[in-house]
């Protein structure tokens, strides 16, 4: 119990001493500094909402880009696969024909002979 009544009034001495040594006034210094800085964080929230909002918007239009051109890319890849298939293809029917024609060549050569140098 002791305790607690000391402890009240050396509460009190230092309260005292506090307000007769200029402690509103610092009270009122403190107030304006925290003030001061709230206002610059919130300028710094706000530029930093800014930039996020400004960064998403630019990522978007990156990934629309990116997305742009691997379908052009996608598609002149399908172009070029299907002109090299065609011409695969033709290269394969030319072969085809000109074996063709190299082994009825060689058949008439083996069989009858050439008939023109009688």
């Amino acid at each position: 119990m002791k305790k607690i009544i000391l402890g009240i009034i050396v509460g009190a001495i230092v309260f005292i001493a506090f307000l007769s040594y200029g402690g509103a006034e610092y009270v009122k210094n403190f107030g304006k500094k925290t003030i001061e800085v709230g206002k610059t964080l919130e300028g710094y929230e706000k530029e930093l909402q800014r930039q996020n909002k400004l960064g998403t918007k630019k990522a978007a239009a990156v990934t629309k880009g990116v997305k742009d051109a691997y379908e052009k890319t996608k598609e002149k890849a399908g172009k070029s696969v299907e002109w090299t298939k065609e011409s695969a293809d033709k290269t394969v029917q030319w072969t085809k024909d000109e074996v063709g024609r190299s082994i009825d060549g060689a058949k008439k050569t083996m069989v009858g002979g050439d008939k023109d140098k009688d």
